[in-house]
């Protein structure tokens, strides 16, 4: 039926008349998918669970399996590696580093609607937040602590904390400025459309909490995960979250971190998988209820000062037009770091001096009913609640929706919303198309979003769902298939059985891979905010190198230089030390001529005539380094090639005395930079190691520890360290070297020393 013109215009005009929405972005740090009570959780949050009763929850929105492209992608509506946000598969593109120009953050393209915009809580993008088009923000960067304001930034100026922060907690002080900025809203732009941007750090480890929020769950979980699994998943089959079966356990995953100091507490297999609850001893099960009722005292405490920001939005009038929006930006964590550096392994858990991880056991009971963890691909690390609340645009309330969806649908659901038509230019550059899609058409009835596939990759693991089809793989390792229609489990591997189709997912998913780092080839990145001149991406460290690939990385200027120098040991233990520091320090290496690989720094003849290019001409504010064995034992003076060994003439390349004098040279050197310096003694070495010598490890950390006595520089004693590891973090028996899991533990003593170094002097 064809209807009048007048009635058409009439619509127009009060389309055109309607206010505009405003936004509400809440996204919590680490949450599991059934952490929330409208998930499935035993977790008290009525908060969130009354926006769900009046809203909708969708069952299949996805992030990216991490923290920092998750919150690239949510602001941006492009995949993290598309901007420069995380690596490809290419060694030449693959790049975690700063946005290309034409990457505008959603407050930039709000503002042609009128829209202010507000940020309160964690940051993780590149360059400052007013940069990038918010007009207000509390950047609350936590550096493994919630009970401290120091670090923050208040609208992109450092915060001076109290002489007394007894009183403060980062979830309640989030919530406060959200609420400060709703206020003054109200007050003078009244007139205006707002997006408001919380980004609690709950339940990220270290696991803080207030005293009286873990009372109220400290006896909660002491029947352990598979209860706490069992419960969870009963109750999500029968609200039709979920219509597959639960994840088994399982036994031969552990976490992407492990580390000796958990052992004190946990025993050693609890550190290396999630064992049956009866398999841990009394104490065992009592240290992990606890971390698991701190776990919930966090959510529980997001889930109140959530309620605070929902009070203000009806104080101020603004409840019924606002769509708010819930997520988590990854599943669930199993990383375990009780770090002794500025933390004591005895203190009350859950206090300020205390640092605990929830660990895999609990980790998977959080992320039921699904498989793995934070950065892995499986849906235990990429699934996530998503909750819609709008009063006056969704009119049903407790509906589910089914579509596949992705944190980079949220810009083009907002500009939808907000009657924006996304650039085509920017500053002249061209914007390309961006992959995510408008939720908008499933608020109002439950349809599937069309699109040709949803992508994933990070710490090279890869994933690409088509339709039901997922295709996923963890690093290193070969392609499973699975169909999510009943199996979101990811139980039931049909790579063997369907070929074909393996083959086609995997055309699909190189094609994108193929396709972003084009992308990224030809648009060299640009820091966020416009007018800032283009920057090249940083190497690790070299003045001259091209590094790309999975070492590279872009500076963060507001963070402190940390420069890790060493042999091949440290080599091994660089890449977790960074992600470990991430957001707290940028975290260089030297690298060989050509860029390609990291630098082994050999001997101290090398380390004296290559050290001033290795430092350059950057500030560090600390320095941890070492040097290995070759000098005193590993080559034969008579061999022409480096690295020669010979066991059988075991002669000295460089006497003891011109070891000695070559470090002493090396330390000066380094005190000159005035960065903070510490010593890394050399590693165990095991028996039957070939090209060393009974003694070679105590003869080099004895000599090594009278120069450090001389230069006042403090020793990180990894000798002590590495001989509890058991023989299976070797990569062999008898071989200095360690599997990535032995990696990893040392990368947990180096961080904790590198953190306690960067905490001011009082805090030390």
């Amino acid at each position: 039926m064809k209807l009048p013109c007048a009635l058409i215009l009439a619509s127009v005009m009060a389309a055109a008349a309607a206010p505009k929405p405003n936004l509400v972005m809440i996204l919590a740090d680490d949450l599991g998918f059934s952490d929330i009570g409208c998930y499935g959780g035993e977790i008290d949050t009525p908060n969130l669970d009354a926006l769900a009763a009046k809203g909708l929850r969708f069952t299949q929105f996805y992030n990216t399996g991490r923290c920092w492209p998750t919150r690239a992608s949510l602001l941006t509506g492009y995949y993290a590696q598309q901007i420069h946000r995380d690596s490809l598969p290419d060694v030449r593109g693959g790049i975690r580093g700063a946005r290309q120009g034409w990457a505008r953050l959603l407050p930039d393209l709000l503002k042609p609607a009128g829209y202010r915009s507000y940020h309160s809580g964690k940051w993780h993008i590149d360059g400052k937040v007013l940069a990038g088009g918010f007009d207000r923000s509390l950047n609350v960067v936590n550096p493994g602590n919630f009970f401290t304001a120091r670090g923050s930034l208040l609208d992109d100026v450092p915060v001076k904390p109290p002489a007394d922060e007894s009183g403060h907690y980062a979830t309640v002080a989030t919530a406060d400025h959200a609420i400060e900025c709703l206020r003054e809203h109200a007050a003078n732009h009244a007139d205006r459309p707002f997006f408001q941007y919380i980004g609690f750090h709950a339940p990220h480890f270290p696991l803080h909490a207030l005293p009286a929020d873990i009372a109220k769950y400290r006896d909660g979980y002491l029947d352990g995960w598979e209860a706490m699994r069992a419960a969870r998943f009963a109750k999500q089959r029968e609200a039709g979250i979920v219509n597959t079966t639960l994840s088994a356990l399982e036994p031969d995953v552990g976490p992407p971190y492990a580390f000796p100091d958990d052992l004190r507490k946990l025993g050693p297999g609890e550190v290396d998988r999630p064992l049956p609850w009866s398999g841990l001893t009394p104490e065992q099960r009592g240290f992990q209820a606890v971390k698991m009722a701190i776990h919930a005292a966090m959510v529980d405490r997001m889930d109140r000062e959530t309620g605070r920001v929902i009070a203000q939005l009806k104080a101020m009038g603004a409840y019924e037009n606002t769509l708010i929006l819930f997520a988590s930006d990854n599943g669930a964590s199993s990383e375990i770091m009780v770090r002794d550096g500025g933390h004591d392994p005895l203190a009350e858990p859950g206090s300020a001096a205390s640092y605990l991880c929830l660990g895999p056991g609990f980790s998977s009971a959080c992320n039921t009913p699904f498989r793995r963890h934070k950065v892995w691909l499986h849906e235990g690390g990429i699934a996530t609640p998503l909750i819609a609340h709008w009063p006056a645009g969704i009119r049903s309330g407790n509906l589910l929706r089914h579509s596949p969806s992705h944190v980079i649908d949220f810009v083009p659901t907002a500009l939808e919303l907000a009657g924006v038509a996304k650039p085509t230019e920017w500053d002249g550059e061209p914007i390309p198309g961006s992959p995510g899609k408008s939720l908008v058409p499933a608020f109002s009835k439950d349809v599937t979003i069309a699109r040709d596939c949803l992508w994933w990759m990070h710490d090279n693991h890869r994933a690409v769902r088509v339709g039901d089809w997922k295709l996923v793989a963890d690093a290193g390792e070969p392609w499973e298939l699975y169909d999510l229609k009943t199996d979101r489990a990811e139980q039931k591997n049909l790579a063997k059985e369907m070929p074909e189709k393996v083959r086609e997912l995997d055309s699909v998913w190189q094609g994108k891979a193929d396709a972003f780092t084009e992308l990224v080839r030809k648009t060299p990145a640009n820091h966020p905010g416009g007018g800032v001149a283009r920057a090249e991406v940083s190497p690790p460290f070299t003045p001259k190198a091209d590094v790309r690939g999975d070492w590279a990385m872009t500076p963060d200027p507001a963070l402190p230089n940390v420069l890790i120098l060493g042999d091949s040991i440290s080599i091994g233990y660089t890449r977790d030390v960074r992600r470990l520091l991430d957001g707290h320090a940028n975290v260089f290496r030297p690298m060989a001529p050509g860029g390609r690989q990291p630098a082994n720094c050999g001997d101290t003849t090398i380390g004296l005539a290559n050290l001033d290019a290795w430092l350059g001409g950057r500030k560090w504010d600390v320095i941890h380094f070492n040097w290995g064995l070759w000098d005193l034992c590993y080559r034969n003076p008579e061999a022409r090639t480096q690295g020669n060994r010979d066991k059988v003439k075991g002669k000295i390349s460089t006497p003891p005395d011109d070891y000695r004098r070559n470090l002493d040279a090396l330390v000066t050197r380094l005190k000159a930079t005035g960065a903070k310096l510490v010593w890394a003694s050399t590693t165990l070495v095991p028996e039957g190691e070939t090209g060393r010598f009974t003694g070679d490890d105590i003869k080099y950390n004895e000599i090594a520890a009278g120069v450090m006595k001389t230069h006042g520089v403090a020793i990180n004693d990894l000798h002590a360290v590495t001989r509890a590891f058991p023989p299976d973090l070797f990569v062999r028996p008898g071989d200095v070297h360690f599997t990535p899991q032995g990696s990893a533990r040392l990368a947990s003593t180096v961080a904790a020393t590198i953190q306690k170094l960067l905490e001011p002097a009082e805090a030390r």
